[in-house]
C-alpha cells in the first residue's frame, strides 16, 4: 500500500494523493501502463499484515480469524479483506503458524463468516471501479525504493560494527555485464534454434516444472536445427534460466557479500556463463571476476567478490567429470542402495568394478552420463581409491581409458602409492576429501566415524560390565556419580535402548526399565538418535497402514506405537505420517471415518478430520 501514489474513480479527472499508505485495501484498482496495457492491483491491508508477521495473532486459529474479520466495515458494497506475509512466516518464523492458518480458514468457512476467494475470482465477479498510479522505483521492503538492490542505501540486517553495503553496486555491475554478454549469445544463436526466442524463453517454465514436457516444448517452439541438436537448444534455455536466477533478490538483501545468499547467486552466474562458453567458446569468467574485485567484503579475510568467487563458488561447481567421481563415491558408500543417477545426470551402460585389499578399496569403471537438463550424453571413465578410513582420491576423464586395468593391477599387488600415482597421471580432474561437496564429505566421514564407534563401543561396553558393581554401589548409597562414570553409563544405556528399538515388537518393560535407570543417575537420553529411530519406525508403520486402510489392525499398531513413543517424552517428527494418514482418511467414506480406531489414530497424530 505504501507504493500507491494516486487513486481516482475510473472516468473522473481528479486524482487523490495517497499519503502514509492510507489507500483503501478492500477493493482492486486498475493501473494503466506506458505500453498501453493494464494490470489489476490489489493493495494489501498493511496494519494487519504487519501485526501477523511480527505480533502474536498466529498463536491461535480463532484469533487469526477474528483479526481478519475485524477488518470488514459497514459499507453496503462488496469488500475484500486480504493480507500479504512471507510464506516462511507460517512455520519457520512462527512455529505452528501453518496450523493456525489451516484452522483459521476452516473456522471461517465452516461458520460461514465470510466467503473465501482468490484474486482471479474476485476480479471476475467485481471488476475494478477505481484506478491507481504507483510510485516508481519503490519496493515493499526498503524505504529507499529499489536502492537496496544496487547501492549502499543504509538498510541492513544488523551485521558487524562499521560494516557497509558498498559491495552491492559492483555485484550488480558484474551480473549486468554477464547478462548483457549472454544476451548477445541468446539473440544470435537463439534465432537459429527457436521460432520466437522470447516466447520460447517464457514457455520454458513448463519444462523446468516438468522435464517430461521437454520434447513437446521443442516441437512447439524449436526450429529444425533445435530438433537435430537438442543439447544446444536446451543449453540456450538453461543459460537464460540461470541468468534469471542470478538476480534472486536475497543476493543483495543482507549485509555481506560472502553470505550464502550472495554466494548462491554467484553460483547461478557461473552456471550461466558455463553454458555460454559451451555455446560460443567465449570465456567471460575473467572479466566478470575483475568487476567482482571492486566489491569489497566487510570481512578482511575474504577480501572482495573475486576472492569469494574463487574460494566459495568455483570449488562447489560440479562439472561432468567431478559428477562421475561423486558417482563412484556413492558406489563406495553403498554398493547395494546406490542409484544410477548423480545430481542431474542419469547413468547408463556402466561397468563398475570393486577391488579390496587389506582394508583399502578401489572403484573403477565407466558409464554414459546423460544430462537431464540438456539431454547431452558423454562417456566418462573414473577411478576412486579409499586407502584408510575417509582417505580417498578419485579421478575422471572423458571417454574410455586403458589405464583402468593398470590401476587395478597395482592395487591388487598392494602398491597403494603406485596406484595413487597412476590415478594422478591418468585423469583430468583429481579430487580428494577436501575437494568434495559437503554432503559427500559428511557421508564419508560419518561412514568412518560409525566404524570407529563400533570398535569403541565394544570396549566401552566391556568396561561398563567390569565396573558395574561400583556403579551399583554409587546408586545404592545415593552418592554423586563422577563425570567419567556418568558418561560411561549414558553411553552403555543409550546403546542398549537403541539396540532394543531395532527389534520389533518392542520389549516395553525392558525399555522402560532402561529409561528409569538413566533418569535415576541423572543421565541424558541420546535424543537425536532415538528420535531418528522412532520417526523411521512410525513412517514404516504409516506406509503399511496407507497400503490397506481397511485393515484396522494396522491402524491399531500405529496408534499403539504412538502410545509407546510417549514414554520417551520426545517430540518425534510427525510431519510425514500426518500428511499420509490425513490424505488417506480424508478419502474414506463417512462410516469408515467415524470408526473409533480411526478417530484414535487421528487423535494421536493431532489430526482433525471433518
Amino acid at each position: 500500500p505504501s507504493q500507491c501514489a494516486k487513486t481516482r474513480k475510473i472516468g473522473t479527472q481528479n486524482w487523490q494523493i495517497e499519503n502514509d499508505a492510507k489507500v483503501d485495501p478492500k477493493k482492486p484498482y486498475l493501473c494503466n501502463l506506458p505500453s498501453g496495457k493494464t494490470i489489476a492491483l490489489f493493495l494489501y491491508d498493511g496494519p494487519i499484515s504487519q501485526n501477523i508477521a511480527f505480533g502474536d495473532t498466529l498463536k491461535s486459529g480463532e484469533r487469526f480469524a477474528a483479526r481478519l474479520l475485524s477488518a470488514f466495515d459497514n459499507r453496503a458494497s462488496q469488500q475484500l479483506v486480504h493480507i500479504a506475509t512471507d510464506g516462511e512466516t507460517y512455520g519457520h518464523h512462527q512455529k505452528f503458524a501453518d496450523m493456525a492458518l489451516a484452522y483459521c480458514l476452516n473456522y471461517v468457512q465452516t461458520n460461514k463468516l465470510a466467503n473465501l476467494t482468490v484474486y482471479g475470482q474476485y476480479l471476475e465477479l467485481f471488476p475494478p471501479q477505481f484506478e491507481a498510479q504507483i510510485n516508481e522505483f519503490t519496493s515493499w521492503s526498503c524505504a529507499h525504493g529499489v536502492e537496496r538492490w544496487r547501492s549502499d542505501c543504509g538498510c541492513h540486517c544488523g551485521g558487524g560494527a562499521g560494516w557497509n553495503q558498498k559491495w552491492r553496486g559492483p555485484l550488480r555491475s558484474a551480473l549486468d555485464f554477464a547478462r548483457d554478454t549472454m544476451l548477445l549469445t541468446f539473440q544470435s544463436k537463439g534465432k537459429e534454434y527457436f521460432k520466437d526466442i522470447w516466447a520460447a524463453r517464457n514457455a520454458y517454465i513448463e519444462v523446468i516444472l516438468n522435464r517430461a514436457k521437454a520434447n513437446d516444448f521443442l516441437a512447439r517452439h524449436g526450429t529444425e536445427k533445435a530438433l537435430q541438436d537438442k543439447p544446444a537448444a536446451f543449453k540456450l534455455m538453461e543459460m537464460q534460466n540461470n541468468a534469471l536466477l542470478m538476480y534472486t533478490s536475497c543476493g543483495w538483501f543482507f549485509d555481506e557479500i560472502s553470505g550464502l545468499e550472495s554466494v548462491q547467486i554467484l553460483a547461478y552466474a557461473k552456471r550461466a556463463m558455463g553454458y555460454n562458453k559451451g555455446l560460443t567458446g567465449q570465456d567471460i569468467e575473467k572479466p566478470f571476476m575483475e568487476k567482482l574485485a571492486l566489491a569489497i567484503s566487510n570481512i578482511a579475510a575474504y577480501k572482495d567478490g573475486a576472492y569469494i568467487y574463487k574460494n566459495f563458488v568455483q570449488p562447489i561447481s560440479i562439472g561432468l567429470r567431478k559428477a562421475a567421481i561423486n558417482y563412484a563415491i556413492s558406489y563406495l558408500l553403498d554398493e547395494i542402495l546406490f542409484e544410477d543417477r548423480i545430481y542431474f545426470y542419469d547413468i547408463s551402460g556402466q561397468k563398475v568394478d570393486v577391488s579390496r585389499q587389506d582394508g583399502a578399496k578401489l572403484i573403477t569403471g565407466y558409464g554414459v552420463f546423460t544430462n537431464r537438463l540438456t539431454t547431452e550424453a558423454r562417456t566418462v571413465s573414473f577411478a576412486l581409491l579409499q586407502a584408510k578410513g575417509p582417505n580417498i582420491m578419485g579421478g575422471a576423464i572423458y571417454g574410455k581409458t586403458d589405464n583402468l586395468e593398470e590401476i587395478k593391477e597395482a592395487f591388487n599387488f598392494g602398491e597403494i602409492e603406485q596406484c595413487k600415482n597412476l590415478i594422478k597421471g591418468s585423469f583430468v580432474d583429481i579430487l580428494d576429501l577436501k575437494h568434495l561437496l559437503k554432503d559427500k564429505q559428511m557421508q564419508l566421514l560419518s561412514n568412518g566415524i560409525e566404524k570407529a564407534k563400533k570398535r569403541m563401543r565394544a570396549n566401552y561396553l566391556d568396561l561398563f560390565e567390569k565396573e558395574r558393581s561400583i556403579l551399583d554401589y554409587l546408586q545404592e548409597f545415593n552418592l554423586p556419580m563422577p563425570p567419567l562414570f556418568l558418561s560411561l553409563v549414558e553411553f552403555a544405556i543409550n546403546y542398549e535402548i537403541k539396540e532394543e528399538l531395532l527389534k520389533y515388537p518392542y520389549d516395553t518393560v525392558k525399555i522402560g526399565d532402561l529409561i528409569n535407570d538413566l533418569e535415576r543417575v541423572k543421565g541424558k537420553l541420546d535424543e537425536h538418535s532415538i528420535k531418528k529411530i522412532l520417526t523411521k519406525q512410525l513412517d514404516t508403520l504409516t506406509d503399511v497402514f496407507a497400503a490397506d486402510t481397511q485393515d484396522l489392525q494396522k491402524a491399531i499398531k500405529t496408534a499403539d506405537f504412538l502410545n509407546f513413543v510417549e514414554m520417551f517424552k520426545l517430540p518425534i517428527n510427525l510431519y510425514r505420517a500426518q500428511n499420509i494418514v490425513f490424505n488417506k482418511i480424508k478419502a474414506m467414506a463417512q462410516p469408515a471415518k467415524s470408526n473409533q480406531i480411526i478417530k484414535t489414530l487421528c487423535n494421536k497424530l493431532n489430526l482433525y478430520i471433518d
